[in-house]
């Protein structure tokens, strides 16, 4: 599988950066071979052999990208397409507003990832010393638990004294144990999370006797003894065990994991509990629950011995005890340059917690770049740092150079830290209003300059300051030479609706003012078309962004409404209030720009070539005629019957303007597009889709196992355009070959995603349901759900949707997911 050794990177340790530094590498075509220890050798906090096994908790923390630093960084990391964070979005369980995993499912899910790549080879061993001299190329993630033998070569090489912490455990309790007529379901301030329902937690209320009594039996209770060296290791304080913080003070707990705000108990709705324990989901299936905050140094019996004395938890059966384990992490702005590489030994590059990052999340993102950084080198090509304005960049600067030493000699002060915005750059000009022009003030200073950092597109001031303040992203639809348009968020006046962003920071310099003249005629005509209710509204307009509503639809050409007079008459009545309004729309030829909604109406999109008249002249009649003309195809495909002999007439005769652009104007503009600027749009397909996608299908279908593919293009955040290859086979494992022989085939780049699946999607002529798969592709699942005639198209689709390969771009569709 591997390649020579100079082109091959081999990463030390499976835990999470290892797992994305691999996974980054592999997607970046280069081989990797990934070492890992485990089960050979196990660790003091470790338990099965699984790659990215999560030993303490099971949180990945806030998921708040407009308002949480790591919030951020997990919508960065998702960006970058990463398999950490594709698990977790798989694997996600109720946390409020945090996002949290099964912690089984997720390791599964990443061992099943990288188990499958053909350029990743998993080598069971353990890396005892430094890698041999020839491996030229080496990625060290061992994380906190490196094993002694590597730890004492690092040390000897870099002549330093690694700085040290304990990590704290915390206890998992059986669902089906705590007494639920004390304890109660309630997120903090009924905040609705990922995945969540805003009563996520299990809420265990103290009196203040009990909390002083249980805070008395922490201080005292016996613990863990040190080891000789270890006893002048500090803590993290981001992971402090709940009896370190009780030796601190009596109130500090209720002011840290136990603090009683935001929560009612319905028990007892007029009396304020003095403090509350929460618990939150371990598991998908909700039948375990960790202790929020509780990581804990106590022994065995003594843990549950005092934990059960909290209200609630008197019969608690504990799956897993709290623990303890050593931390040990580098002195990096010292020892490591920009790139992670050790200045000693420049072919070792390290990542994860050895770096002095602390946390899940930012483990994986250090991994993430790292792998990045590696595979670049392996190409020879030269990799940008992420910009200090990003969450990677600035966690990356962090570890890299952006620590201040301490002016007193003695021990070192660079210690692990989580994202946050203290790490990013100060802002150049920190916002003072709010979008109403009313000024900002107190906490809303502090949350307006975190949500002006999210938007670092090339936009303009204001429209990048109106956006970080209203907009949330969520999937991407397209993005061709004109725009950028995603499906998102947007907060208005009357609160927060679905909507669409249309977007010119990433046009091309060739096509910019094309784009921006397609920009304000769209502008321009949803200006006209407010109220109409024939499409979008607007919601908002900038110089080069604008805000549409979200018309809850499925395209024409995926609805298909085969014999719905209904719909064909509600186009004529649009068509018919658009013209009242002056407005042509110019592009009506495109089934995609024609929705059936919900409600079984018809609604039209994308006004980009729409033209507006004050006056009824000779081409508003012209252009008004062919939109109707354009209806009327449509009508003739889908409802042939119900075609009147006038409309049949119309059908017959074209325009002069029409039949003049056909024999000219589109000829010419086919050879400036596809000629001179080698452009083809297909609806944000492009070239791949158009040139790349056959070859590609046929040198799949050459393969014996394969019976027969479909191969659909999705809008994608890193390189602009992606193919997804449906395979119909029966062997699940196959996805591998594939990507071998298409490479070995040296033609077109092979898709990004290969699925293999038992059966294709097909309509009654045999075709495969290439809408569906679109559908599937982009990661729009709720548009699928109103395509299901009845329970057997659910079914059948239960496994491609479950087994689907791109969730890079989120949006809360889970919901809609079709029941199994």
């Amino acid at each position: 599988m591997t390649g020579p050794l100079s082109n091959t990177v081999h990463v030390i340790g499976a835990g999470l950066a290892g797992s994305e530094a691999a996974w980054q590498v592999a997607k970046s075509g280069v081989p990797v071979v990934l070492h890992e220890m485990r089960p050979t050798r196990m660790t003091e906090a470790h338990r099965t052999d699984g790659l990215a096994e999560l030993v303490c908790s099971n949180s990945f923390r806030s998921d708040d990208a407009a308002n949480n630093a790591v919030g951020l960084l997990h919508a960065e990391m998702r960006r970058l397409d990463s398999l950490i964070m594709r698990a977790a979005d798989a694997n996600q369980v109720p946390a409020g507003g945090a996002l949290a995993v099964d912690r089984d499912g997720f390791s599964a899910a990443v061992t099943k990832a990288l188990n499958d790549h053909p350029l990743i080879e998993i080598a069971r061993d353990e890396v005892a010393g430094l890698p041999p001299a020839e491996w030229s190329n080496v990625i060290v993630a061992t994380g906190p638990l490196t094993s002694a033998p590597l730890a004492d070569a690092i040390r000897e090489l870099t002549d330093e004294n690694a700085l040290a912490f304990f990590d704290a455990i915390a206890p998992i309790v059986h669902r089906e144990s705590i007494d639920m007529s004390v304890a109660w379901f309630q997120s903090r301030y009924d905040k609705v999370g990922p995945g969540g329902t805003g009563a996520d937690y299990i809420n265990c209320p103290m009196t203040k006797e009990q909390y002083d009594g249980f805070v008395a039996a922490l201080v005292a209770g016996e613990k863990t003894e040190f080891k000789e060296w270890e006893s002048n290791t500090p803590y993290f304080d981001g992971c402090l065990p709940i009896e370190v913080m009780a030796e601190r003070g009596p109130e500090t707990l209720r002011h840290g994991p136990m603090k009683p705000v935001g929560l009612t108990n319905p028990h007892d709705p007029t009396t304020k509990a003095y403090a509350i324990v929460q618990l939150r989901q371990d598991n998908k299936l909700g039948t375990l629950y960790n202790i929020v905050g509780f990581q804990t140094k106590l022994k065995y019996g003594e843990q549950q011995r005092i934990f059960r004395t909290i209200p609630g938890l008197e019969k608690a059966e504990f799956a897993r005890l709290g623990g303890l384990h050593r931390n040990t992490f580098l002195n990096s702005p010292k020892l490591l340059d920009g790139q992670l590489r050790l200045r000693a030994q420049p072919r070792l590059r390290f990542a994860g917690q050895m770096t002095g990052c602390e946390g899940y999340v930012e483990s994986a993102s250090i991994g993430l770049i790292a792998g990045l950084y590696a595979a670049a080198d392996v190409r020879g090509e030269t990799l940008a740092s992420p910009p200090g304005t990003t969450a990677l960049g600035s966690l990356l600067g962090h570890i890299t150079g952006g620590h201040i030493e301490t002016i007193e000699p003695g021990t070192r002060s660079f210690q692990p830290m989580n994202i946050n915005f203290g790490l990013f750059p100060p802002l150049a000009s920190a916002p003072t209003k709010k979008p109403d022009g009313s000024r900002l003030r107190g906490n809303e200073k502090t949350v307006a300059k975190k949500q002006a950092r999210e938007f670092s597109m090339n936009l303009p001031k204001d429209d990048a300051a109106t956006l970080s303040a209203r907009w949330t992203e969520g999937v991407l639809l397209k993005r061709d030479v004109f725009s950028t348009v995603e499906r998102g968020r947007f907060r208005g006046d009357n609160g927060e609706v679905d909507a669409v962003l249309r977007r010119l920071d990433e046009v091309p310099w060739w096509s910019f003012a094309l784009a921006r003249h397609l920009f304000a005629r769209e502008k321009h005509a949803l200006v006209l078309a407010k109220g109409l209710n024939v499409g979008p509204e607007l919601l908002w307009a900038g110089r080069r962004a604008l805000v549409r509503g979200f018309v809850d639809g499925v395209a024409l050409h995926l609805a298909k409404p085969h014999g719905d007079l209904a719909y064909f008459h509600s186009a004529k009545a649009a068509l018919r209030r658009l013209r009242r309004a002056g407005i042509c729309h110019n592009d009506l030829a495109k089934e995609q720009n024609w929705l059936v909604g919900r409600d079984g109406r018809a609604y039209v999109t994308d006004f980009q070539l729409a033209a507006c008249f004050d006056r009824r002249g000779r081409l508003y009649r012209i252009l008004a005629y062919e939109d109707l003309r354009h209806l009327l195809k449509h009508k003739r495909s889908y409802a042939p019957e119900a075609l009147t002999p006038r409309e049949r007439k119309i059908l017959a005769k074209k325009s002069f303007a029409a039949s003049l652009w056909l024999a000219t104007g589109k000829k010419v503009y086919r050879a400036i597009t596809r000629g001179l600027f080698n452009f083809t749009d297909r609806e944000g397909g492009g070239r791949r889709l158009v040139n790349d996608a056959p070859v590609l299908a046929e040198l799949i279908r050459k393969n014996p196992a394969v019976r027969d593919t479909a191969i659909v293009a999705f809008a994608d955040r890193r390189s602009g355009v992606g193919l997804y290859a449906f395979v119909e086979a029966d062997q699940p494992a196959l996805e591998g070959q594939l990507r071998n022989e298409l490479t070995a085939a040296k033609g077109p780049k092979p898709p990004e995603h290969i699925q293999v699946v038992h059966a294709l999607p097909r309509n009654p002529d045999g075709k495969p349901r290439t809408e569906i798969l679109q559908l599937v592709a982009m990661n729009q699942l709720d548009l699928i759900e109103p395509m299901m005639k009845n329970d057997q198209d659910r079914a059948f689709l239960k496994d491609i949707l479950e087994q689907r390969k791109n969730l890079r771009d989120r949006f809360n569709f889970e919901a809609d997911l079709p029941a199994g």
